[in-house]
Formats: structure tokens, sequence, C-alpha cells
């Protein structure tokens, strides 16, 4: 993998600058979107994640058949987003696993945007992070703990939202049929 990498890195040069431009800063927004608000997209990136599994799954089972492997990609598309739907238990642990998942995924489409976008520019970033394992590692393994924090702490999930408006609506309808009182008036 390493030396397809490597390779890869001499040869960005010859190709054309939308190549290398386009993808790297669609992977670096996406990415960031991801890493920091993963949360908010779940349903999103299942529906993602079922489609590119099913239709590579697809494409191989049915003997390189593209149109039924479309439709198994849709299938699996739909299946995963009701997966995410029904079992989300919402429990701290689910939280928690899926907040971890996003933020990885995140912290992975950075540096591949990052990458790209520095061969554009002519460095060598996969050399550079080949003689630095231990730095790109902790900087990842930290990128991901504050992306996983950082969602734990500000995005919530839609159930904590309905609870709180049946709560309210239960509320106001208590407090229509209390007598009036001269001290809340």
């Amino acid at each position: 993998m390493l030396e397809t990498a490597l390779n890869f890195e001499q040869t960005a040069s010859q190709l054309e600058a939308i190549a290398l431009i386009s993808p790297g800063l669609a992977y670096v927004i996406i990415g960031l979107f991801v890493w920091l608000g993963g949360l908010r997209l779940g349903k999103f990136l299942a529906a993602i994640a079922g489609a590119i599994a099913g239709g590579i799954c697809g494409y191989f089972a049915t003997d390189k058949n593209i149109i039924l492997a479309v439709l198994l990609a849709l299938a699996a598309a739909g299946i995963a987003t009701t997966l995410a739907k029904i079992s989300a238990m919402r429990s701290l642990f689910w939280q928690l696993t899926s907040a971890l998942c996003c933020s990885a995924l995140g912290v992975v489409l950075i540096f591949a945007g990052m990458i790209l976008l520095l061969l554009y520019k002519g460095a060598m970033p996969v050399s550079w992070i080949n003689q630095r394992v231990p730095f790109c590692v902790i900087a990842s393994v930290i990128m991901t703990a504050f992306g996983t924090i950082e969602q734990l702490v500000i995005c919530r999930w839609e159930k904590d939202k309905r609870i709180e408006k049946k709560e309210v609506l239960e509320n106001n309808q208590e407090s229509k049929w209390q007598k009036p009182n001269w001290r809340t008036e």
C-alpha cells in the first residue's frame, strides 16, 4: 500500500490541477462536516455507507453487472437508513460509538484532502508522513478525540428533542388546567 501511495505521489505532478484540487477540497470540506458534526448526519452517512457497500458487493456478486449493482446499492442504502432509524438505541454507548466513528472518518477525509492539495503544490506529503509516522498517529488520535468530545457535547440526538417537546407540551397542558392564582397572575 505504501509503495502504491509513493508511486502516486511521484506521478501526481503529471496530473491536471483540477484532478487534484477538486477532490482535495471536497474531501477537506466533507471531512470537516463529518469530523465536527457527524452525529447530525447519521442517517445520511448510513445511507452512503450502505450504498457503497451494496454497490461493491452487487458489482462483484453479479458478475460485474452495473444495473443490478445500482439496484443493490439503492436497496442497501434504504436498509441502512432504516436500520439507523430503528436500531439506534440512543444509549450513551451508541452515541459514543457513533461520535467516534464519525470523527475518525472525518479525520481520514481531511488527511486525504490535504494530501491531494499538497500534491498539487509539488510537496511530497506521503514521503513526509512515512518519515514521521508517530507524529501523524498522535495528531490523528488527538483530532479524533477532540471531534468525538465535541460531537458528544454539542450534537444532540433527535429523540432528545422529541422528549423535550413532549415534556413542554405536557407542562403547558398542566398549567392550563390549574386554577388561577393571585401570585402567578
